[in-house]
């Protein structure tokens, strides 16, 4: 939910793109074994190194592929509040 909550900010601070970096936690292993980020989707090294468990896919995929799958280029996306629950994020969108 924290990932989807980012994309919900930067969509109301009116950016008209955003974009998930280092999908894969083992992106950058090579350079620096010792001090692997664990942000990403998924890391494929988990089995190997870091234990299987570390290989699935992480639950922050699952928000931001359905996010940007109904959110294509093109997409007119706007600015909504919600009242009530403070925790709770949206925005509206119409299709390109």
């Amino acid at each position: 939910t924290d990932m989807a909550d980012a994309l919900f900010q930067t969509i109301h601070a009116g950016y008209s793109g955003c974009i998930a970096w280092m999908l894969d936690d083992a992106m950058h292993f090579k350079e620096a074994p010792d001090k692997l980020k664990i942000w990403g989707f998924w890391n494929i090294f988990g089995d190997e190194i870091f234990g299987a468990g570390e290989e699935r896919v992480r639950p922050w995929y699952y928000a931001w592929s359905l996010l940007t799958r109904y959110m294509p280029a093109g997409t007119a996306v706007y600015r909504t509040d919600t009242t009530g629950e403070p925790f709770v994020k949206a925005a509206v969108s119409s299709p390109p």
